[in-house]
């Protein structure tokens, strides 16, 4: 088994007034947990995914936050990938189940208390740039500079708080998710067997930049910001 473990949740159904299905989601799981396999040699217990099925109720998705930080220890490394609607509400931002709305802010201050060392946090969805992230670790003199790298959270979203995040017109995925995985197998940003989290949004962030001049329509300007020590 990895010292990465990942959640991974897309929702393709919705039963709440406004919100239309997005059936391509499901097709964003796939490859996201393609990536983490092929990319990032994850084995199959090293990841929980909701929305293969398309439907992702908060009860479910709650339940599979509790499950995999069980699974976690003061060492591993956490991804959570989210895919679908997000919405503003009075200048909040919530990821949407099938069925409600959950605070995408008490998601990431959620994540950042479990037991990890690292936290890494991808949104594929409306809006999904409005978030803050809380200062870096401080570096304590009894810990060792190995202890202090890495440490905290990182959150990459697909677009900023503003604009929409858009599928893929020539492929039955987000724009965003295709660039990501694409990041994700790369084997010119891997050294010594290792990708790091700088390398992946920086690469996702060129896939963009060239979109973003073919696309002027269909802007993504993806936010990233993080508190990991180093």
């Amino acid at each position: 088994m990895s010292n990465i473990k990942a959640l991974v949740v897309g929702v393709s159904n919705y039963f709440i007034a406004g919100a239309v299905n997005l059936p391509f989601v499901k097709n964003d799981v796939i490859e996201v947990e393609e990536a983490l396999y092929s990319g990032l040699k994850l084995d199959a217990d090293d990841i929980i995914t909701l929305g293969k099925k398309e439907d992702v109720k908060k009860e479910d998705f709650i339940r599979s936050i509790l499950q995999i930080s069980k699974l976690l220890n003061k060492d591993d490394y956490l991804i959570f990938y989210f895919s679908g609607h997000g919405a503003k509400i009075e200048n909040q931002h919530y990821l949407v189940c099938s069925d409600d709305f959950i605070s995408t802010q008490e998601i990431i201050k959620y994540f950042e208390r479990v037991s990890a060392k690292g936290k890494s946090i991808f949104l594929d969805c409306c809006y999904s740039g409005n978030f803050s992230v809380d200062g870096t670790p401080v570096f304590s003199i009894e810990e060792t500079v190995s202890d202090f790298v890495g440490r905290g959270y990182a959150v990459f979203s697909s677009s900023s708080s503003t604009q929409s995040s858009y599928r893929h017109p020539d492929k039955p995925i987000s724009i965003f998710t295709s660039f990501l995985c694409s990041a994700l197998k790369d084997r010119h940003i891997i050294r010594q067997g290792k990708v790091s989290l700088y390398d992946i949004q920086k690469l996702v962030r060129l896939y963009l930049e060239v979109w973003n001049k073919k696309n002027p329509d269909k802007q993504q300007h993806p936010i990233f910001r993080s508190n990991m020590g180093g």
